[in-house]
């Protein structure tokens, strides 16, 4: 999953100091999410995985919404929102993102 952090966090020095304006994260969930038992508003963490200056940094985050699929269309629609982030320096701050892209891969 690809994010780019928000105007709010463009206007929070903290966050700005640390993550330039259009970055790019690449993350990956730390906590299984699913549509069936996960609720609104249940949290969750991803660790970021690139680029390598933020990696390993800790993103705490909620489930947003979740959109589940009626008998015709068959899809589900899940949105996140980003609440926190943690670098691993142990400095921390707000953290709202906007996620680009979403890759799912299956756990065999």
């Amino acid at each position: 999953m690809a994010l780019s952090p928000g105007r709010r966090d463009r206007e929070r020095t903290t966050i700005r100091s640390l993550i330039p304006e259009g970055a790019s994260l690449r993350i990956r969930l730390e906590t299984r999410l699913t549509t069936k038992t996960d609720r609104e508003g249940d949290r969750f963490t991803a660790r970021v995985i690139e680029p390598g200056d933020f990696e390993g940094a800790i993103i705490q985050s909620h489930i947003a919404k979740i959109e589940r699929s009626g008998r015709m269309t068959g899809r589900t629609e899940m949105a996140l929102d980003f609440d926190a982030i943690t670098f691993r320096d142990g400095r921390s701050g707000p953290f709202h993102a906007q996620s680009g892209e979403a890759s799912l891969r299956r756990r065999l």
